[in-house]
Parts: structure tokens; C-alpha cells; sequence
């Protein structure tokens, strides 16, 4: 970021914006397959100051119980092992791609502070086909992962994969990656995406662990315990008695054709003082993000609502940045609502709301308190 005249001025990155989601929310992403057993792991913060693990939130059991961690609401990862013997790395499980890779021996400055080292697992192996050659591995918003490719097995509670699994071994990150605290990203998207691991690392280990192909995320909010990723279900004592509806996950196009890439559902209607609706209109759910993106041109409308509001009268603004001051009464402004078509029941709809509160990021300059929507 770049400060102007005491007001923090992000960089535009790429054709998209983002904005701020702060929300416990449970979201299940699911392939239809047969009744199985289910696994779940818990998401919980860092250890505190005197080195204690706070509780796990509730859970149900299969196979052992793995914490993971809920860094400030940005980040939800936790540990896998690689290699024989088993070492072991904290990674984000993203459903927003598909590859597995892990920071390398040697990657400084990078992400985390753990480092596999190839030449201590002696189940590694190197001279695959496509393997050991540096190139660029993977890319997202946030920059890219260089490296190359290696083969091994890899762990999750007590499942070890029968199979070698294809595997980024980076050796260096964009710079925007190496404030993040993962060593490592394991996708749960589905095998088109993926640039190298096919099979699927998280495919394999669910075949392995008999469960169905679903995975439920429950993310609570404020840093708080209890965030849980569930292979195979879900945890019904964690609904708290509410319902669930479903959305249909629909194919994008690719190179070979339409297939299913991203988690992509369809929305009925996005609104934010302006509204957004009709056919075609698409979004993905992304458990590797905290952030919600839409395009400049959406944005653009919501900003020419939003300054017209009594509440955005002390406010600076662009044509897609709105900045307000800490003193702000951030409730005069209109609720953020989503809505998804509820799967087998036409007409009807799944509403996502979130206020003000929600969706601007709260920052400070110089100890100022300031709220942001838009880059």
C-alpha cells in the first residue's frame, strides 16, 4: 500500500476488487456419492503466549483429531506430512485450486517457518516424467509459486496414500506470498484446475479414508475456536438447528470443453445499493480467501450509490474506492445481500446478508481508524 496525505491507497491488482467478509459461515461443497463415514479436523487459533493449545470446538471423529490453525480470520491451515519418515507442514486447504505444494529447503524469504527437505525422505522420488524441472508452478491473486515437481506420499491423521502423489517443491514465492503463515497449499478444487497433481492428493486420501466427496467447512469469525473442516459429512450439533439448502455446482469452460474446474455456483441476485441479477451470473466459493471479489464495473455502480447515502457524507472516494472515517455510523449504509438458487426448489432462494460492518475493512494510519470498500 501507498499513503497519501494520511489515507492508505491500495494498489489495483489484476481486474477485480475485494472486499471484506467477516462471517461465521458453514458452506458444503459436495460431489453425490453413496451414505460413508466421515472425518473431521477443528480449526483453532495459535498457540497462546504460554505455549497452551486452546480447546478444540466440536467435532466429529472417525480418525484422529488434527488442529488446525485460524490465523486472524485470513487463514484457516493445519498439518500434513510428506515423505517417509514423515515430515511434517501447515497448509491452507483451498478449494479455489487443485495442486498440493510445500515450501522447500532453501525458500527464504518465504511463507512459514517450516521447510521440507527432499533429501531426508527416502520415499521421494525425482526423476518422474515432468519432474525437476524449475518453472513456474502455480498463480494466484496474491502472486506466484516457482519450483518444480516431485513425487511422494503424503498424510492426513492416519491416512497415508498408497500412491505417490505429485508435488510442488518451491524454491521461491512472490513477495506478497511470504507474509502469509502456511508452508504450503493442499486444493480441494476439482482435477481441472490442476496444473500437476493428478490424482488429486485430497481425491486419493478421501478414496483411502472411505468417505463420501464432501467437504464442510464451518469458519467462525473474530479469531474465536471452533472453526472445522469436515471430510464426509457435516456436524449437525454445529447448525444450531438451522436448515440447509443446497446450490447446483455448474461446469465452466475449459480448454477440452465445459467441465468442473472452481466450485462454481450461480447467484439469483447480488446487491449493494445497486443491484445485480439476470442469467450467467456466477461466483466461486473460496475457502483459500477471506475476501469477497467482484469486477471494477459492479463496483463502480456501488460506489456511485453508496456516496449518495446521508452516512458517506464525511467519506473520500474514487470511482471504486471508498474510504470513511473511524467515526462513521457505519449502520446508515445498506446491507450486502447474495442470493443463490435453492437446488429442487425453483423460485426459491438461499439469502447471504451482511452489513457494513461486514463487508468494510477495517485499517489504521497512524493510529487513525479508518474503513475501506474497494482498491
Amino acid at each position: 500500500k501507498e499513503e497519501t496525505e494520511g489515507v492508505s491507497q491500495p494498489q489495483a491488482v489484476g481486474e477485480n476488487i475485494k472486499m471484506n467478509l467477516a462471517e461465521c459461515l458453514v458452506f458444503l461443497l459436495i460431489a453425490p456419492i453413496e451414505a460413508s463415514p466421515t472425518f473431521s479436523v477443528a480449526l483453532n487459533r495459535r498457540k497462546n503466549k504460554k505455549g497452551e493449545m486452546p480447546k478444540p470446538g466440536t467435532r466429529m471423529l472417525r480418525e484422529p483429531y488434527t488442529p488446525l490453525i485460524n490465523y486472524q480470520d485470513v487463514q484457516y491451515y493445519g498439518p500434513i506430512g510428506i515423505g517417509l519418515p514423515q515430515q511434517e507442514l501447515y497448509v491452507v486447504f483451498d478449494t479455489g485450486s487443485s495442486d498440493l505444494w510445500v515450501t522447500g529447503v532453501g525458500c527464504e524469504p518465504c511463507s512459514g517457518t517450516r521447510r521440507f527437505n527432499i533429501l531426508a525422505s527416502t520415499s521421494a522420488i525425482t526423476n518422474c516424467s515432468g519432474c525437476g524441472v524449475d518453472r513456474t508452478l502455480d498463480n494466484y491473486g496474491s502472486g506466484w509459486v516457482k519450483g518444480y515437481t516431485f513425487q511422494d506420499r503424503v498424510t492426513f491423521g492416519d491416512v497415508v496414500t498408497n500412491e505417490h502423489i505429485t508435488i510442488g517443491y518451491v524454491s521461491s514465492q512472490a513477495h506478497a506470498q511470504q507474509g502469509f503463515q502456511d508452508e504450503g497449499i493442499i486444493g480441494l478444487g476439482f482435477e481441472a484446475l490442476a496444473e500437476y497433481s493428478i490424482p488429486m492428493s485430497s481425491s486419493v486420501i478421501v478414496s483411502q479414508a472411505g468417505v463420501a466427496n464432501m467437504y464442510a467447512f464451518y469458519l467462525t469469525s473474530d479469531g474465536s475456536n471452533g472453526s472445522i473442516l469436515t471430510f464426509g459429512g457435516y456436524d449437525e450439533g454445529l447448525l444450531n438447528n438451522a436448515s440447509i439448502s443446497y446450490t447446483a455446482v455448474e461446469t465452466t469452460p475449459f480448454s477440452s470443453g465445459n467441465a468442473y474446474g472452481y466450485w462454481t455456483v450461480s447467484m439469483s441476485e447480488f446487491s449493494l445499493g445497486h443491484t445485480f441479477s439476470g442469467s450467467g451470473l456466477l461466483t466461486i466459493v473460496d475457502s483459500g480467501t477471506s475476501l469477497i471479489i467482484i469486477p471494477y464495473t459492479y463496483l463502480q455502480k456501488i460506489i456511485d450509490d453508496l456516496i449518495t447515502n446521508d452516512a458517506a457524507e464525511y467519506c473520500q472516494y474514487s470511482s471504486t474506492l471508498l474510504i470513511c472515517p473511524g467515526a462513521t455510523d457505519l449502520d446508515g449504509f445498506p446491507d450486502l445481500t447474495i442470493r443463490f438458487p435453492k437446488y429442487g426448489y425453483p423460485g426459491n432462494d438461499t439469502v447471504l446478508t451482511l452489513t457494513a460492518r461486514q463487508y468494510f475493512v477495517t485499517y489504521y494510519t497512524r493510529g487513525i481508524k479508518n474503513y475501506q470498500l474497494g482498491c
